[in-house]
């Protein structure tokens, strides 16, 4: 009587119709609220008894929020079967993705020795190589459209390691998570079905406004810490560049709702970090502690965003541990 196709099709339209003015992050966040306040009122408590020390948290926050990455990526990817194209550039971004945390988990874990298999008891040893075969297994099962895509998984992982503990970059713990997280969300958008955050082409207000705070979270935390307060613009000439930025952004929101499109977002991301590097290029100073909330600030939105809870965990932490000065005022100085 029905087509097995149609069913299933049928049954994700419904799914994805339910999802496009009611975002599930939305609602998860808004019940998680009691959790958050717990968090801001214990959570440095809870950290410092499970060895958490202000020498080892950057380090520490970092691999977390790496290691939380490939197993959303791993998890909550894989579902080729919604595509509407048969040809697809996600194996290789999630890819890309497992290999960029690998890399940064193993090249800030050079200092933990790799234990040799032949010297280890034969119970120990049959241990570890389950647990790598069945940890290869999980990541080879997230890709299963092709012969080649669980070895394109595989691979990147362990070429991630391998790299990570040969090479001799380090990625930085202050922006190399920042960078991770960026790099998902814009994968994210390219195909929201596929990561289970939307309906392509039917994304709410909600969607994209997730979206664009995430990277003007990441373009102020990048124009604060590395564009220098030089006070040089003339007041008159610095007014007219704001209100030309500020327009300028309104219209990329604009083109980005209309459109969808991973381009406009990375050109409002860009747009962004312009506006934001002229408003610290403008001051002659601006309070130490700016770069580190809009990190936080990245951590939260993306974490609520992807539903991945430790990493908004840590964000709010991470803000829980700065001043108590007003922050607004640092807003209104950036926007």
């Amino acid at each position: 009587m029905f087509n097995d196709t149609i069913v299933v099709q049928s049954a994700f339209s419904a799914f994805n119709n339910a999802a496009l003015f009611a975002p599930a992050f939305l609602w998860n966040a808004i019940l998680a609220v009691p959790v958050f306040i717990m968090i801001w009122m214990y959570g440095n408590t809870f950290l410092g008894r499970i060895g958490w020390t202000e020498s080892n948290t950057a380090k520490r926050t970092g691999i977390t929020i790496a290691a939380c990455i490939i197993l959303w990526t791993v998890l909550f990817g894989g579902n080729y079967g919604i595509l509407r194209d048969a040809t697809s550039v996600l194996p290789f971004m999630c890819a890309a993705i497992l290999f960029t945390c690998s890399y940064f988990i193993a090249a800030h874990a050079r200092d933990i020795s790799v234990p040799k298999i032949n010297g280890m008891p034969r119970r120990i040893r049959i241990a570890c190589i389950a647990a790598t075969l069945a940890g290869a297994a999980i990541v080879g099962a997230s890709d299963m459209h092709a012969w080649w895509g669980p070895i394109l998984q595989i691979g990147a992982v362990m070429f991630g390691i391998f790299l990570g503990r040969v090479y001799r970059f380090t990625p930085s713990l202050r922006f190399g998570p920042m960078i991770l997280m960026f790099l998902t969300s814009t994968v994210m958008l390219m195909q929201p079905e596929f990561f289970r955050f939307g309906q392509l082409g039917n994304l709410s207000l909600v969607h994209m406004g997730a979206i664009v705070i995430i990277g003007a979270a990441f373009s102020a935390a990048v124009a604060t810490a590395f564009v220098r307060p030089r006070g040089r613009i003339y007041r008159s000439a610095y007014i007219k560049l704001k209100w030309l930025g500020r327009i300028v952004t309104i219209l990329g929101i604009i083109l980005f709702i209309l459109t969808e499109s991973v381009p406009v977002f990375l050109g409002l991301t860009i747009i962004l970090w312009a506006m934001f590097a002229l408003s610290v290029w403008h001051e002659r100073s601006i309070a130490p502690d700016v770069p580190d909330r809009m990190i936080a600030t990245t951590m939260i939105s993306f974490g609520i965003t992807t539903g991945i809870i430790v990493i908004t965990a840590l964000g709010i932490i991470m803000l829980s541990k700065l001043s108590d000065r007003n922050p607004w005022r640092d807003i209104r100085q950036l926007l």
